[in-house]
């Protein structure tokens, strides 16, 4: 299994999936056509990823904007990361929201609520 990178562009985030650190980035805005096709080898790279209960992995969200399709994936990544941490997987969620954006935040608390896996809500600064 290699590494796993998408450039970000003016409607979809950058992806950095790298292996040797067990850190799993997704930075910038969301909003493509069809999430679902444009993060679909992603998705599939994380399925088999986290096949592997061995390792301590830390995934990083910091999304700015995105579209109501990209709301789906996202759930969707929570829900990995949920089955994860269920099968006693070493995981941990840094969800990054704007720091002077109260509904970034509440996003982020209103995503996060339902799932036991530990996280933490880091502000940042554009």
């Amino acid at each position: 299994m290699k590494s796993f990178y998408i450039d970000e562009t003016r409607a979809t985030p950058k992806i950095d999936f790298n292996l040797k650190k067990n850190e799993l980035s997704i930075i910038g805005d969301s909003y493509p056509e069809n999430a679902s096709i444009f993060y679909r080898e992603a998705m599939e790279w994380l399925t088999e990823y986290l096949q592997n209960k061995d390792r301590k992995v830390t995934i990083n969200l910091q999304l700015t904007y995105w579209n109501t399709s990209s709301s789906k994936v996202i759930t969707d990544i929570l829900e990995m990361i949920q089955a994860y941490h269920d099968a006693k997987g070493d995981i941990f969620l840094n969800w990054f929201y704007e720091e002077d954006d109260e509904d970034s935040f509440d996003n982020g608390e209103i995503f996060l609520e339902e799932h036991t896996f530990p996280y933490k809500l880091v502000p940042f600064t554009i």
